[in-house]
């Protein structure tokens, strides 16, 4: 028997994109058969900067194990530690939070004798040492039960939601609170007035101990409502809240966050008719007085959903998912509405490969100038034909698209990335899994992490007035350091790549992928984490292509 440890991390010096600052794989392969099978779902940080993924793998030769993996900001692995239910078949981590010691808690399922799933909660201290584990069963019978969202409050009380079976096998919401100590604190479970099956799919807590559950209930059939409802600390429902989209058949949210004043803001999609869902995101009061509701719908008038949600400061709202466009492509999708409700922009991501692209998580950088961005990431059809992380920044006043990480793990294959968090010293930390592709057919999938550096932000400037002709200008200055202005002229509103290559012909960053309107356009990009080299620029608009070189000294 053998049991091979992978764990790869790879510098900045090996990677074509050089603002990735670690990539980390990790697969254990066991038995006589050299395969893996680890998967990352979720990730988070500590105020240190060291970040926590977790997910599952191939630990015990046949089944998955929950495993917990702890990063060092520079990306060294701290520890690693697996979890097995003792039925010793399937188990997987889901979600995973810290408390304000390091502390690290994971939920999930774990399989037990007699069991089947079961709702599994553990808690890892900062040096890795397991403190504690609770399951949860819904009934004495073989049922399935999950845990699906973890958050811990201020005070490390910890709360989940998932979802538990009960005897008339069908589904609960299922929320819990416990201590610190790993004590159930209380105990709740919902299922919507038809009693039918009922899933909770986010959490969150707010300043005052309210906590808050998303997710759906079932109507009737395959009619889901979108469900919302209220706790107050000490577990007594406060209010619940049902939306109906106007197909009246699948409903559901996928994602809540709670500002500092209890208002809450959740997003996910209705079906407005038949074979339309449209990405649909509200704000509530503490109430639970809807403030607003608003849905999006694509140009392709077909499917457009969202998985992310998070909110600033200022109260605006920043939804990510996905939306099927006019050619019936699936592109990125991410929009922002004010504190009142008003969209202010929306912006799309269309792969380098033309195909399916489906953003699965959102957050906000806050740059060294105080300045903000949007950051998006999930999987982007390439153009070796298969999934790459895509990682994607926005300005957060106009939503112009400003940079672009692309991460493939061997070139052939699917990079599914699944969860992103910004790290205390301005880095995107994002966690999934790389699959393997083998004759085409699936091969072994490694858990693959990594922490981009986006650097200082790449401001774009626009003039009205309608050139003569398509130009790309020679950058200024140049030769330059660190930062230089490209700037190019639109005769008319086009689909426009600017990308940036070193000596290789190597693609190093892609500056703009999205379509302008006519004009002049001026794009400042920062070079300040490459070396000094030459380097070329290259435009693309509509039919038009131009290449040109600037020199970078340092």
């Amino acid at each position: 028997m053998k049991k091979l440890l992978l764990i790869t991390v790879l510098l900045l010096c090996t990677i074509s994109l050089t603002n990735t600052q670690w990539v980390s794989n990790y697969g254990v392969s066991s038995g006589d058969v050299n395969f893996t099978n680890a998967k990352g779902t979720a990730i988070t940080c500590d105020a240190a900067g060291n970040s926590y993924v977790t997910g599952y793998s191939y630990e015990n030769e046949s089944q998955n194990d929950i495993i917990t993996i702890k990063y060092t900001p520079a990306g060294d692995t701290a520890w690693v530690r697996s979890f097995n239910g003792d039925a010793n078949l399937n188990d997987e981590g889901n979600g995973i939070c810290v408390d304000n010691a390091g502390n690290v808690y994971v939920v999930g399922f774990a399989e037990f004798n007699g069991k089947s799933k079961d709702v599994v909660i553990i808690k890892y201290s900062s040096n890795g040492t397991e403190e504690w584990s609770r399951a949860y069963s819904g009934a004495d019978t073989p049922t399935i039960d999950e845990g699906l969202g973890i958050v811990v409050d201020a005070s490390g009380y910890i709360y989940i939601t998932g979802y538990t079976t009960f005897t008339d096998n069908y589904t609960d919401i299922l929320v819990r609170k416990y201590d610190p100590s790993g004590d159930l604190v209380w105990s709740a479970s919902e299922d919507g007035s038809s009693n039918l099956n009922a899933q909770g799919l986010a959490i969150a807590v707010g300043r005052t101990g309210n906590v808050y559950v998303t997710g759906f209930v079932t109507v009737s059939g395959a009619n889901t409502d979108i469900a919302l409802f209220k706790y107050n600390s000490d577990g007594q429902l406060q209010w619940a809240k049902t939306i109906n989209g106007n197909g009246s058949t699948e409903d559901k949210a996928w994602g809540i966050v709670v500002d500092e004043s209890d208002n809450i803001f959740i997003t996910g999609y209705v079906t407005e008719s038949a074979n339309n869902t449209d990405a649909f995101t509200a704000k509530y009061h503490c109430s639970g007085t809807m403030m607003w509701s608003k849905t999006y719908n694509g140009t392709g008038n077909q499917s457009d959903k969202a998985w992310g949600i998070v909110v600033d400061t200022d109260g605006s709202v920043y939804v990510s998912g996905e939306s099927t466009a006019d050619a019936g492509n699936i592109n990125y999708l991410t929009v922002k509405y004010t504190a009142a409700g008003t969209q202010s922009w929306v912006s799309e991501y269309n792969g380098t490969g033309n195909g399916e692209d489906r953003a699965s998580a959102v957050s906000i950088l806050l740059n060294s100038s105080n300045t903000k961005s949007v950051i998006v990431t999930g999987k982007s059809w390439g153009p070796s034909n298969t999934f790459d992380y895509a990682t994607v920044r926005y300005n957060t006043e106009s939503g112009i698209q400003s940079q672009v990480n692309r991460y493939t793990f061997t070139g052939n294959s699917n990079d599914i990335a699944k969860d992103l968090v910004i790290s205390p010293s301005k880095k995107v930390i994002i966690t999934g899994f790389s699959q393997l592709i083998i004759d085409a057919g699936v091969g072994s999938s490694y858990v693959s992490t990594q922490s981009v550096d986006f650097g200082e932000t790449i401001e774009m400037n626009s003039e009205l007035t309608t050139p003569g002709s398509f130009i790309l200008h020679q950058n200024y200055p140049n030769p330059f350091n660190p930062a230089t202005s490209i700037r190019f002229d639109l005769t008319q509103s086009s689909n426009v790549r600017l990308a940036v290559y070193d000596m290789l012909g190597r693609e190093i960053n892609v500056l703009v992928n999205q379509n302008l309107t006519a004009g002049t356009h001026n794009i400042t990009f920062n070079a300040s984490n490459l070396s000094s080299g030459v380097y070329f620029y290259k435009l693309e608009a509509g039919s038009f292509r131009d290449i040109k070189k600037m020199t970078l000294v340092k």
